[in-house]
């Protein structure tokens, strides 16, 4: 497996709650439209594109980031039109800032 350096990929919001396609799609969201939006993006324009989704800020109450995160690239399905489509698992935000196996 190789290592991916997840620090060099736009982050922007996913609403988990927003699954759907067994779990391997997200409908986009206000959040994700306005992250979309501050990088000069639409779903349109960012289809075909990776990028590192966040489930919003939280933390541990040790202080410890605890957001919920993945990787996904925007894909236009016949079905449902431009989506977020999920690579790989879900995985805490400690475990960011390094690298994972992917």
């Amino acid at each position: 497996m190789k290592k991916e350096d997840l620090t060099s990929l736009p982050e922007i919001y996913a609403d988990l709650s927003a699954a759907f396609g067994d779990d391997r799609y997200f409908a986009t969201s206000y959040g994700t439209l306005e992250d979309l939006k501050k990088l000069g993006l639409t779903p349109e324009t960012a289809v075909g594109k990776r990028f590192l989704f966040n489930s919003g800020a939280d933390c541990a109450p040790d202080g410890e980031p605890a957001d919920i995160m993945f990787l996904g690239t925007f894909v236009r399905d016949s079905e449902y039109g431009v989506v977020v489509k999920l690579e790989g698992d879900v995985f805490w935000r400690a475990y960011k800032d390094g690298a994972i196996s992917s």
